[in-house]
């Protein structure tokens, strides 16, 4: 893994983001936790998300299937079907998937330590410990990435994103990588390395925390490192 990011302008992170964040669609269904004020765009998602999944209110949520429906459509809008068709399908009222997740979303956020030190092989437990829920399962291939992106909300000082495009842009470009827990469990220092590296720099955006900042930056540059 190498740092891309040597030269990266972090007074135009938000708007190369923004950019980036075309197939977001304020008025899918998935969003509908969030009535009557529907986050506008991709980030306004991502500070909704993370002020129901801080420690007070995730305990506390009157809507964790709801939530998590957001969440995953948060995750999952830009690999294709901008209106969260499949996350609607997994989470119908009534269905399977929407059975076990209402059994197991409130005992998990009630049940999870209010911190998350940085111990790589103790969060590559916890990514394997969460249950089974549509997006988290065994035979998702998403699975690792969603995964990765709960703990996010609920540790967002500590837990970054994993999937391929963080990957991509640090030179891990083997097929199946996001999928590998034991490539998690290598990127969790080093991307740490980077959200320390950089905290400064990148406190120009001030609205997330350093390994947030990291994540965007590494998405937005992606492309251009092929």
């Amino acid at each position: 893994m190498w740092d891309p990011l040597g030269a990266f302008d972090w007074s135009s992170l938000y708007s190369a983001y923004d950019a980036g964040c075309g197939g977001y669609d304020s008025s899918s269904l998935c969003l509908d936790r969030f009535v009557p004020t529907r986050p506008a765009t991709d980030r306004d998602l991502y500070y909704h998300l993370v002020r129901c999944y801080s420690l007070s209110p995730r305990a506390a949520d009157a809507d964790p299937v709801g939530t998590y429906k957001a969440l995953l459509y948060w995750k999952l809008y830009s690999s294709g079907g901008s209106k969260g068709t499949n996350i609607l399908r997994w989470l119908a009222p009534g269905g399977e998937g929407c059975r076990t997740a209402e059994t197991a979303l409130p005992s998990l956020l009630s049940g999870l330590p209010a911190t998350c030190p940085r111990d790589p092989r103790r969060i590559a437990n916890m990514v394997r410990e969460l249950p089974s829920m549509p997006g988290m399962g065994s035979a998702d291939e998403c699975r690792l990435p969603v995964r990765s992106t709960f703990l996010h909300f609920l540790y967002p000082e500590t837990v970054p994103i994993f999937d391929k495009m963080v990957l991509q842009a640090v030179g891990v470009r083997e097929p199946g990588s996001n999928q590998d827990i034991a490539v998690f469990e290598r990127y969790l220092p080093f991307v740490w390395s980077l959200a320390d590296k950089y905290s400064a720099a990148s406190g120009v955006c001030s609205f997330e925390v350093p390994l947030r900042r990291i994540d965007m930056a590494l998405w937005v540059i992606r492309d251009s490192l092929q």
